[in-house]
């Protein structure tokens, strides 16, 4: 089997200052196989940049602040790696998701991989939260793409994969840089990722699917998402994403059924 070359890197698309970034920089740091690391943000912060200066890890600033969108971008154009993974800064990366990407990345089917992503644990208040009813509901929607393959590349089953909400999280993704060169959809503040999703699976190439859990995400009452569904924008951006997939009618029904989806991000 051909074994292709391999560089890869976390980018971490920091915002002011999160308590838990250094926790984050550590597990990436504790990777069984090495990546280079770099912190982007437009919100600079001190102890932000004292966490990076004490691990050695490049800290970058840009400006002006513009969103979520623009600054995911400005991440990604920090690096030339060819697989690129956005780290969020609250979340923790066990120590053989490099591997597990590289594992992917250098087999025969790697060029034509246009991003995979990995199942995950989720967090609260420090503690490991069991799978809820949400998680089984992702990995059901999943298997609604993928049925029963690692990788698929058709355009119709990647899209089946996204049609109901989006079940794949951003921080549990690596992309091929050199496949999706547009970046985020900077149209979106909450469901940049979603959308991104959707425009990558018109792209030729395939999504695979690393069928371990491989990071974990945190979930905290002070993250964009919560915000983003208490104030309404997270449903008006479910709702726009929707009417790209269905019908008005459908669309709006869909949405309405999102009440389990929107409490899931409490975190008592």
């Amino acid at each position: 089997m051909r074994e292709l070359d391999f560089s890869h890197a976390y980018v971490v698309p920091a915002y002011r200052y999160s308590p838990h970034l250094g926790e984050c920089l550590d597990s990436l740091l504790s990777q069984t196989l090495a990546s280079d690391i770099k912190v982007v943000t437009s919100t600079p912060h001190p102890e932000a940049e004292a966490e990076c200066t004490q691990r050695g890890i490049p800290y970058i600033t840009h400006n002006p602040n513009r969103g979520i969108g623009p600054d995911w971008n400005a991440a990604l154009r920090s690096t030339n790696a060819k697989w690129v993974t956005v780290a969020h800064q609250d979340d923790l990366y066990y120590s053989d998701f490099t591997a597990s990407v590289r594992d992917v990345a250098t087999r025969d089917l790697g060029d034509e991989v246009v991003m995979m992503f990995c199942d995950y644990d989720e967090f609260t208040n420090e503690a490991l939260r069991p799978k809820s009813r949400l998680l089984w509901i992702k990995t059901l929607l999943l298997h609604f793409g993928f049925v029963g393959r690692s990788a698929i590349r058709d355009g119709f089953s990647k899209r089946n994969a996204l049609r109901f909400a989006c079940p794949i999280p951003c921080p549990a993704v690596t992309i091929n840089s050199q496949r999706m060169h547009d970046g985020f959809d900077e149209t979106f503040e909450i469901n940049l990722d979603w959308a991104t999703w959707i425009n990558a699976a018109d792209k030729p190439g395939y999504f695979v699917w690393i069928r371990r859990k491989l990071m974990g995400h945190r979930i905290h009452d002070s993250s964009e998402t919560s915000a983003a569904i208490l104030d309404g924008r997270r449903k008006a951006e479910d709702f726009r994403i929707l009417s790209r997939l269905w019908p008005n009618w459908i669309a709006k029904r869909i949405v309405g059924s999102y009440g389990l989806a929107y409490s899931s991000n409490e975190t008592e």
